[in-house]
């Protein structure tokens, strides 16, 4: 029997990204899924062969879709569709698909994240949304954790915003406690903290510096890994979601919101004191203890207990 097809666009970042991955996994068994996304998780998505087909969201075609007369590209596409579900926070977006999609065709917009001081994590707002529109009818399954013992650990001290970056010198300090341990420990940055690396190259050996700005071979580096231990970012989201075991510390980010999802993951914050605040206010407090009580003999007992 034919499957029947769903059109999935996604406007989010990396980190939103991966956390619909089990999702789409799991439609994909029932549904033949075409998405559009961004060009970063556009290879993340293939790599976990996802969808299909698999579209640019940046592309002159889909961002016809705002114009008078949309590309015939994607106004194919989207006729094809039996539902389409758009997460995303515009209505216009919406507006704009309908009236270019079959009349039976059922549209849903998701917004991909719950409301801001909804204490519910960012994958169970999005599968009671799927559940609730009967699309989802099994459970997600997590990936098995991978274990390589002889792997490098990696210490990736970036996020999407700097604000909720660990010091880069408590890093720094966390690097050589990890080597005196005999645990071999490198450093990966991406295109989002260039500017650690000037710090970096002063104290660290170059071939323990890995800049990476390709996604493949972002995906080589972490399925070899023996755990990472980063911030709340894609990068700490996407080793969680591939089994890599997986330390993330959180500090104005909500954990209960954005905890990496994994078979192997562990969360550290400085303190449980105070509300996180990432999504409420425009700037960290002017001590933000949440990241600073994180210390590194703190996350070093914690990232032993994790791969042991």
């Amino acid at each position: 029997m034919k499957k029947a097809s769903i059109l999935i666009i996604h406007q989010g970042a990396l980190g939103d990204f991966v956390l619909i991955l089990p999702f789409l996994l799991v439609l994909k068994k029932n549904y033949k899924l075409d998405l559009f996304c961004k060009g970063q998780n556009r290879i993340i998505a293939h790599y976990f062969k996802a969808a299909e087909n698999i579209f640019p969201i940046e592309s002159q075609i889909f961002s016809s879709i705002f114009s008078k007369n949309p590309d015939q590209i994607l106004q194919d596409i989207v006729m094809s569709q039996e539902k389409i579900l758009l997460f995303s926070f515009s209505e216009e977006l919406k507006k704009q698909i309908s009236s270019i999609a079959k009349k039976e065709c059922d549209i849903f917009l998701i917004p991909p994240r719950s409301e801001k001081r909804a204490k519910i994590h960012v994958s169970r707002y999005i599968e009671k949304r799927l559940s609730e529109i009967g699309l989802l009818t099994e459970e997600i399954c997590l990936k098995k954790p991978v274990i390589n013992p002889h792997g490098i650990t990696i210490l990736h001290p970036g996020a999407g915003s700097k604000r909720k970056r660990w010091d880069i010198y408590s890093f720094l300090k966390l690097f050589y406690m990890l080597e005196s341990e005999g645990i071999q420990t490198a450093f990966l940055l991406g295109p989002a903290e260039k500017d650690l690396f000037p710090i970096l190259k002063e104290y660290v050996p170059q071939e323990k510096l890995f800049l990476i700005d390709d996604t493949l071979y972002l995906l080589k580096t972490l399925s070899s890994a023996k755990g990472l231990i980063g911030n709340d970012s894609g990068v700490s989201h996407l080793s969680a979601f591939m089994g890599i075991p997986t330390l993330a510390l959180f500090g104005p980010s909500d954990p209960k919101r954005w905890r990496p999802m994994g078979s192997k993951v562990a969360v550290l914050r400085g303190t449980n004191g105070c509300e996180p605040c990432f999504e409420t206010n425009k700037d960290n407090c002017s001590d933000p203890v949440c990241l600073s009580n994180i210390k590194p003999k703190q996350v070093l007992q914690r990232y032993k207990e994790l791969i042991s």
